[in-house]
Parts: C-alpha cells; sequence; structure tokens
C-alpha cells in the first residue's frame, strides 16, 4: 500500500511538472491525463469512489481554465485596438493634403 502511494504522489508530481512546462497542447493533454490516473490511484487508496475523481478532475480543470482565462483577459487589457503610428501617418497625410498646390 505505501509504493501505491509514493508511485501515486510521483505521478501526480509528474504531471503538474508536465503540464506546467511543457509547451505543446498534445504533451499538456497527456499530462492530463497522467494528472487523472495519479487522482484515480490515491483516490483508490483512500477508498473513494469514481465519482470523486471525476469531481477531482473536473475541479483541476475548472480552476486551470480560470488562469488561463484571467492571464488572456489581463493581456487583451494591455493592447491598443488603435495604432498609433499608422494614425499618426494618416494625420500628417492629411495636413499635407490641405495645403494649396502651386
Amino acid at each position: 500500500m505505501m509504493t501505491r502511494l509514493v508511485s501515486g504522489v510521483a505521478l501526480a508530481a509528474a504531471a503538474l511538472v508536465a503540464i506546467r512546462f511543457l509547451p505543446l497542447l498534445p504533451l499538456r493533454v497527456l499530462a492530463c491525463l497522467v494528472a487523472a490516473l495519479a487522482a484515480k490511484e490515491y483516490l483508490e487508496i483512500v477508498d473513494s469512489p469514481i465519482r470523486a475523481v471525476v469531481l477531482v478532475i473536473a475541479v483541476a480543470m475548472a480552476g486551470a481554465g480560470g488562469v488561463v482565462i484571467m492571464a488572456g483577459l489581463r493581456r487583451f487589457t494591455r493592447i491598443t485596438p488603435m495604432p498609433e503610428r499608422t494614425m499618426a501617418s494618416l494625420q500628417e497625410n492629411l495636413e499635407w493634403m490641405k495645403q494649396p498646390t502651386k
């Protein structure tokens, strides 16, 4: 039983590191599957039903989604939708066009 506990903790730690540091989406999905297996192993050790496993995974995914959404919103607020250099160039062209031609 202690071996299963240690292997579950090792799987969970490896999955969390992979989720955080792997750059490619398929690799992160694989890491999420490993995390689900680790959670299932842990909850079997403590005699929890499969519904608890599903709940733990759902809460973890919702939390990760919330973090991603918050990071995206923070990044979105820093973007200026108006291209400043283009607007300055257009203003300059407008001033140039207002000048009378000889």
